[in-house]
């Protein structure tokens, strides 16, 4: 079986593949088939609203031969995670527990907005509330978003130029 050295682990091609390859859906399946049909002077994203649109309008019938492809797709996918070895499972949740650790260390991850940075500051002075603990996270959310919402642009504007929280 021929592998791929990741952070000095070795992978088999196929626990790499399972892990990144997740089943086309029907609306992937019928943009991959109608994408090159669409005027090729608009840009992508035009292409796929354009697509979009036509996928709202098609009817059932329509539609069913891209959901069968997604169905296949999706049992393909099912047979082979259950044929993986436990050797190849630990791989790649090896490979995916790397990844994420190395987003984080790089600072690939998105930074938190100006409303994120708030809350997070400003949650312990709101959590008093007194009521079951599903109705807490409710009450909590709101009392921040009215506060969020009360503030001047100038009072928001201290969130969005701070550092991460």
């Amino acid at each position: 079986m021929s592998s791929t050295s990741h952070l000095g682990r070795k992978f088999s091609k196929r626990a790499l593949a399972a892990a990144r390859q997740a089943p086309k859906s029907a609306w992937a399946w019928y943009v991959q088939e109608k994408i090159g049909s669409t005027d090729q002077s608009l840009t992508f994203a035009d292409k796929v609203r354009e697509l979009g649109s036509q996928w709202k309008n098609l009817s059932t019938e329509q539609k069913a031969p891209y959901r069968s492809k997604y169905e296949e797709s999706k049992q393909n996918f099912i047979s082979h995670k259950k044929n993986l070895s436990d050797e190849d499972r630990a791989q790649i949740k090896f490979w995916r527990k790397t990844r994420r650790d190395n987003q984080i260390e790089s600072g690939a991850t998105r930074t938190p907005s100006a409303y994120a940075k708030f809350v997070q500051a400003n949650k312990e002075a709101f959590s008093t509330y007194d009521g079951d603990k599903k109705g807490k996270l409710a009450a909590v959310s709101k009392q921040l978003s009215e506060k969020w919402k009360s503030m001047t642009p100038e009072q928001k504007a201290v969130y969005q130029h701070s550092g991460s929280v």
